[in-house]
């Protein structure tokens, strides 16, 4: 089990990590640039972020995978990213089999009140309440991405938006 912790503007890069098993968010930011790049996070559980939590940051995850993370309690969003407030690039990685809980949000991916990019990448069988695999209300931008098998109990199994979105060569 590994926790990072990422505090006020700390430029970091993560690469080739294998962040599994942890009781809190696998990697916690707040603040700064962090780059995840070749990297695995899977089997976290935490209140919001049980693969990653970001807060105001400008977060890139790149040729990665966020699988088996979850959240229950407290917020439940983001069972694999949760991106608050800040950029999230996600660009040639797997979100999946994350959960956002019995009343979560973006079981996949959470991104609110800032900018997320998901380029070609796969979100699979990823469930919440609401946005099985993506709970967005930021700008999005969604490309060459396919979502399989995701699931919410109440509204939008692949996403729920409440912003803008723009969806090119998208699989549902």
């Amino acid at each position: 089990m590994i926790n990072i912790n990422i505090t006020n503007s700390a430029t970091v890069t993560l690469e080739g990590l294998n962040i599994t098993g942890g009781s809190g968010s696998g990697i916690y930011a707040a603040g700064g640039t962090l780059t995840v790049t070749h990297s695995t996070v899977s089997g976290n559980s935490a209140n919001a972020g049980g693969g990653i939590y970001a807060d105001g940051v400008a977060l890139t995850v790149t040729h990665s995978t966020a699988s088996g993370n979850s959240v229950s309690g407290g917020l439940s969003a983001g069972g694999g990213i949760y991106a608050v407030a800040g950029t999230l690039t996600v660009t040639h990685s797997t979100v999946s089999g994350n959960s956002g809980g019995f009343d979560g949000h973006g079981g996949g991916i959470y991104a609110v009140d800032g900018t997320l990019t998901v380029t070609n990448s796969t979100l699979a069988s990823n469930s919440a309440s609401s946005g099985g695999a993506l709970y967005i209300d930021s700008n999005a931008s969604v490309t060459n991405v396919t979502f399989s098998r995701n699931s919410a109990t109440d509204s939008g199994g692949a996403m729920l938006t409440g912003s803008t979105l723009t969806l090119t060569n998208v699989i549902l």
